[in-house]
């Protein structure tokens, strides 16, 4: 596989992808076919390989990733709209810098599962990467194939310290999940206390509901997490709200067994 890139045998390379060749088998440098591409400028190969599950953080003998290499061979015009993808996936805000002061068109280029560089920065939790993709003014507020924004992605991860960047860039707290969630709500089911914490000090709506009826309140105490129920009553959620099916906080938490979320509220 590697030498059909070398070569640009692009049929040959074509049959060993449907033959379901491994896309990452190294060559004895550590250099994969994605290397290659990468090296060589073939962009068409490029976004094949990694269509084909193709590691694009893999690092080569010489400590170099695909995206790096690109850069490195002089062949942004080819590769660059893969390599932003590359190396905000890698966290590598030397290429990120590289690559933006040569294009700023490619800030909100989208992969095909419509993630831009910050979404895919976002979603690992790499906080420089982000912090540079902010410096050029990316859009904190595109979101992907999915619906779902950077800070979206950094809260279904508990990237605290990403989404602390966001909202200091002017992330909106209030992003909508596809079902209507504000992140409050999917950090509360998840029982992320320093996610809450973080957005309860940027004025996150904590009456918010989504699509099923659920807020914070309802959601933390389904799922037994009393120690955010505790705030969330603390600074005035409504203790009688209910889900769509009349569900209290209290029925939930006594359906589910939460003894000490049971508790909380009963004390309240």
């Amino acid at each position: 596989l590697i030498k059909a890139v070398e070569n640009e045998h692009e049929e040959i390379f074509k049959l060993l992808l449907e033959a379901n060749i491994s896309v990452d088998v190294s060559s004895v440098t550590g250099d994969t076919a994605l290397h290659k591409a990468a090296e060589t400028g073939n962009f068409h190969i490029a976004k094949l390989l990694v269509a084909h599950g193709g590691e694009r953080n893999a690092i080569n003998n010489f400590g170099m990733t695909p995206a790096q290499l690109a850069v490195k061979g002089g062949h942004l015009a080819a590769f660059q709209a893969t390599a932003i993808h590359l190396a905000a996936d890698s966290g590598d805000t030397t290429i990120l810098r590289t690559l933006l002061d040569t294009d700023h068109s490619l800030l909100n280029n989208r992969n095909k599962k419509g993630k831009p560089a910050l979404a895919m920065a976002a979603l690992r939790g790499y906080v420089g990467a982000v912090d540079i993709l902010l410096q050029f003014q990316a859009d904190t507020e595109i979101s992907d194939n999915n619906g779902a924004t950077p800070l979206s992605l950094a809260q279904g991860r508990n990237h605290v310290d990403v989404a602390k960047v966001l909202l200091q860039n002017g992330a909106n707290v209030e992003a909508r999940s596809s079902y209507g969630a504000n992140p409050l709500n999917r950090a509360s089911a998840r029982g992320q206390l320093r996610f809450v914490k973080l957005l309860l000090e940027h004025n996150v709506d904590i009456e918010a509901s989504d699509t099923t009826g659920f807020n914070a309140l309802l959601s933390a105490a389904r799922s037994g997490h009393s120690n955010i129920v505790e705030i969330l009553l603390k600074i005035g959620a409504n203790i009688q709200a209910t889900e769509k099916q009349g569900w209290t906080a209290l029925g939930l938490a006594s359906l589910e067994g939460h003894l000490e979320v049971v508790a909380r509220l009963v004390q309240h």
